[in-house]
């Protein structure tokens, strides 16, 4: 019976091994991955951008034009506005044909805006419309100077 007894023990020993064993081990920790949530769309519309300024007020400020200026230049610039749309809306002409009519319609606009305007403001003018004097373009490097020959002794 003694025997018995000792067997058992055993057995329960090894079963409590066996079925514990694993559990007294360092357990590696379950990383959950978790799928990304579906995209769900806005509840509410993306905001618009604000509308453009009137072009008139933007050259008004910054060549600071009075109001009499202001009444003069801006069927000018809302002509030229209209024909720039119109042309860039025009898909028969060609890009380069596009180009050289931009250039066109911003020479008149030019020659429309200059008697308007007081010496300092086409100055302005030109610069914000880039028909200021380019910059020079940099000069060469020098050529390298020969070596003078040291002094005979």
């Amino acid at each position: 019976m003694k025997k018995n007894q000792h067997s058992f023990m055993a057995a329960l020993a090894l079963g409590g091994l066996v079925a514990f064993g694993p559990g007294t081990q360092a357990q590696e920790k379950k990383v959950e991955v978790k799928p990304a949530a579906p995209a769900t769309p806005p509840t509410t519309p993306p905001a618009r951008p604000a509308p453009p300024r009137d072009r008139t007020a933007q050259v008004a400020e910054f060549l600071k034009l009075d109001d009499a200026q202001k009444a003069k230049a801006k069927p000018i610039l809302d002509e030229e506005n209209t024909k720039m749309l119109a042309l860039r809306q025009d898909k028969a002409v060609t890009r380069e044909d596009r180009m050289v009519k931009y250039k066109e319609i911003r020479e008149a606009t030019n020659e429309k805006m200059k008697p308007l305007l007081t010496p300092e403001q086409v100055e302005k003018w030109a610069r914000m419309r880039g028909l200021g004097p380019k910059p020079a373009p940099p000069s060469p490097p020098a050529p390298p100077t020969p070596p003078t020959p040291a002094p005979a002794k």
